[in-house]
């Protein structure tokens, strides 16, 4: 069950963590250039939390 509770737990930060931006991207519907880099900041915090949820996970899984 704390397996389930970890993972469960990290992708709900891995989703608001790529949404904030999204929307922030969204506000800003006239400026490409700022929903450009919003995407992109999107897509880096995205990347970052799963990559760091899967290194924690792994790092985790001998004491289950």
């Amino acid at each position: 069950m704390n397996l389930l509770n970890y993972l469960a737990t990290a992708l709900s930060i891995s989703a608001v963590m790529t949404i904030i931006p999204f929307i922030l991207g969204y506000r800003n519907k006239g400026n490409e250039a700022k929903r450009k880099y919003y995407w992109k900041m999107s897509c880096l915090f995205g990347g970052i939390t799963v990559a760091l949820g899967i290194a924690a996970l792994v790092l985790m899984l001998p004491f289950f």
